[in-house]
């Protein structure tokens, strides 16, 4: 089961940008059991300790994909944010984030990655809050040197058992793996896609056997989206999913691919660290969310539009996936949320556990736009 806490440390924000900018930063903690010879898919509800908060002190220069931004403070290590990403705090873009591919002391350049930052409806502008902080990867989430090896009785003669190290358990041999890490293919086009990558812990180190590379521990975790932790049965105990940081007390903007002839899946996880509701999402209310026509018996129901598949970790079951007895698919019709196959109750009120894994399959749409879910914090 899940188990969140917050704790209301008002503490200093790690190196700040300037006085202006130290602020208080709450942060919390998050904790998810991984089952034997089970998969669990999890988000990272918290974003890394240490982000700063500063404002613009101008337009953004914008030159191709690229924007650069001045800032209010230039405290700036230059060369030093090209693992962080910026997320604007107000204003005009307030939510979206953007990966920061250069810096100087007081500017910041971003990828919009297809992105604009003006258009018809207004244009980010001088006085922007904007955040910079820390990609989670995979060394700073899960410590390959702190891998799980051992589990100890507590108390002595219990049935509870707790493990000396993350939630990964470290392979003893390539050919016979521990734990697995699974990245989605953020990229990939169509539904029931394929992982990007799987990732173990051997010597110490963190292996790809994708690439068949080691020492990859620096792979980018992105914050709108989820990893799999695969104990298969080689794994005979359950281990338990941590993670700690601060809480993202803003908007936070998920952009949504299409397809223009077929259904697209995206793989998505929202950075909160408490559960929310079916409603509470903002799927619907946003926008993001295409409603269906009618009540749908089946994935196959010609009147289903957008379905959100919610993955059940509490059941034990290895390669989970859209389509699978664990998995939860839901839809909007009628100013409720409904279940497919599951008539017209309402599960609205349904809860998603905080760091839950899902998956958002977008019904296909002409000229494939994306679809921005502008997810609110409901605390």
């Amino acid at each position: 089961m899940d188990d969140m806490r917050l704790i209301t440390l008002l503490a200093l924000v790690a190196g700040p940008l300037s006085a202006q900018t130290t602020v208080s930063n709450p942060s919390g903690y998050n904790n998810v059991t991984c089952l034997t010879g089970s998969d669990t898919i999890v988000g990272v509800p918290m974003r890394a300790q240490g982000s700063r908060t500063t404002t613009l002190a101008a337009a953004p220069v914008v030159v191709g994909s690229s924007a650069t931004l001045t800032l209010a403070s230039n405290s700036l290590t230059s060369g030093a944010l090209t693992s962080n990403y910026l997320k604007f705090k107000t204003g005009y873009r307030n939510g979206r984030f953007y990966n920061i591919t250069g810096n100087t002391s007081n500017t910041v350049t971003i990828d919009l990655n297809g992105d604009t930052l003006s258009d018809t409806g207004g244009s980010v502008a001088i006085g922007d809050y904007v955040l910079i902080a820390q990609y989670w990867t995979l060394n700073t989430l899960l410590p390959a040197a702190n891998a799980t090896t051992a589990w100890t009785q507590i108390p002595s003669g219990s049935t509870n058992y707790v493990q000396n190290g993350t939630a990964v358990v470290a392979s003893s041999s390539s050919t016979t793996l521990s734990t697995q890490v699974l990245l989605p293919n953020l990229a990939g086009i169509g539904i029931n896609i394929a992982p990007a990558g799987t990732y173990f812990v051997l010597g110490g180190v963190w292996n790809s056997t994708t690439t068949g590379t080691t020492n990859v521990g620096n792979t980018v975790l992105y914050p709108d989206t989820y990893i799999t932790v695969r104990h298969p049965t080689t794994v005979t105990r359950n281990t338990v999913f941590s993670s700690l940081g601060e809480v993202e007390g803003g908007y936070f903007t998920i952009p949504l691919t299409t397809q223009a002839t077929a259904q697209q899946d995206n793989s998505v996880a929202i950075p909160r660290p408490v559960g929310v509701t079916l409603s509470g999402l903002n799927l619907a209310q946003s926008g993001s969310f295409m409603a269906s026509t009618g009540t749908a018996t089946a994935l196959t129901s010609t009147t289903l539009r957008d379905v959100l598949f919610v993955f059940g970790n509490t059941t034990k079951a290895l390669n989970k996936t859209a389509s699978s007895a664990s998995t939860t698919a839901y839809y909007y019709y009628g100013g409720n949320w409904l279940k497919v196959n599951g008539g017209t109750t309402s599960y609205s009120s349904t809860v998603i556990p905080a760091g839950n894994g899902m998956i958002i399959r977008k019904y296909q749409v002409t000229g494939h736009p994306t679809s921005l879910w502008n997810d609110p914090p409901t605390y």
